[in-house]
């Protein structure tokens, strides 16, 4: 019977795995939210370490740490210097995000509480019922289509129904994921930026209180405009050239590519390149000041 289904519905083995695709998608997606948990905290860790030792180089009194609230329990503290990086309800939604796949990951939350979970209302994941989201300690978060959802009728035309809808519905959730993981990203890249800025600056001799505080709030200022260009919009820029670069049979994905945008994300810029239009954005600070730190990342990161 199979025979004559390939034959009156060609399409289908098309569907099946434009499916199997989207979900190996969604399956990286989740997954790398769980590693991104991990990498900022380490980047927190180092930022917070860095950011005293620049204060004491400078004898003052370092800022204090903040516990930073995402809902879950998961003890993290950033410099309050640093305060502004996570005032953006995107940012806080998509670490949200990475710490719950983390829980998942790890074996202490349900991949049934994590579809309940999506990330909040200001930017939510939503995870489709046929979609199974496994995790055991140690184990990559796994992403599986329930097999008789789409392949239990000899009955081509409602496989096709089952296929089609299931792809609508995990083309969104890779959308969904994808806004997530470009926020997520950005966040690190702000904390990379502010890294590498405190380490050039901390070198140089002469530097006061006032000028390393005008600096690392211009760069968070920058993470903060960053943020407001990271949208559906730009997620699914993203992924459309992502599909043409593997040529996916997108046919019958939906009108999830209907407010495609032709931006370019703030987030892909280099780090050198924020921490310099940082510094010419200060307004506190002298000319000749500007110069010596930007001659400084010159020095240092060979622009």
């Amino acid at each position: 019977m199979a025979i004559f289904i390939d034959a009156f519905y060609p399409n289908n083995s098309k569907r099946s795995s434009r499916l199997a695709e989207l979900t190996s998608d969604c399956q990286n997606l989740f997954a790398d939210a769980s590693v991104h948990k991990e990498q900022v905290e380490a980047k927190l860790k180092n930022c917070n370490e860095i950011i005293k030792k620049a204060y004491e180089g400078l004898a003052k009194e370092p800022p204090a740490l903040k516990s930073i609230d995402t809902g879950l329990k998961w003890p993290a503290y950033v410099s309050e210097v640093l305060l502004d990086i996570f005032v953006g309800a995107g940012t806080i939604s998509a670490l949200r995000w990475a710490v719950a796949n983390y829980f998942v990951k790890v074996g202490t939350l349900t991949a049934e509480k994590l579809a309940e979970l999506g990330v909040n209302e200001a930017l939510k994941v939503v995870i489709p019922k046929w979609m199974k989201i496994g995790g055991e300690a140690g184990v990559m978060v796994i992403v599986t289509v329930i097999i008789d959802m789409v392949v239990d009728s000899i009955d081509g035309a409602t496989e096709r129904h089952k296929l089609r809808q299931a792809i609508k519905e995990a083309a969104n959730t890779r959308v969904d994921a994808k806004i997530v993981d470009l926020h997520n990203r950005n966040l690190m890249q702000t904390l990379d930026a502010v890294i590498m800025s405190c380490e050039v600056f901390t070198e140089m001799k002469g530097l006061s209180e006032d000028t390393l505080n005008a600096i690392i709030h211009s760069i968070v200022d920058k993470h903060k405009i960053a943020e407001d260009d990271i949208s559906r919009k730009t997620a699914v820029d993203y992924l459309i050239g992502f599909d043409k670069s593997r040529s996916s049979w997108t046919e019958e994905d939906g009108d999830w590519m209907g407010v495609k945008s032709v931006q370019m994300l703030r987030v892909q810029s280099r780090i050198p390149d924020r921490a310099e239009q940082a510094i010419i954005d200060i307004k506190s600070i002298s000319q000749d000041t500007k110069n010596e730190l930007l001659m400084a990342i010159s020095r240092k990161y060979g622009n």
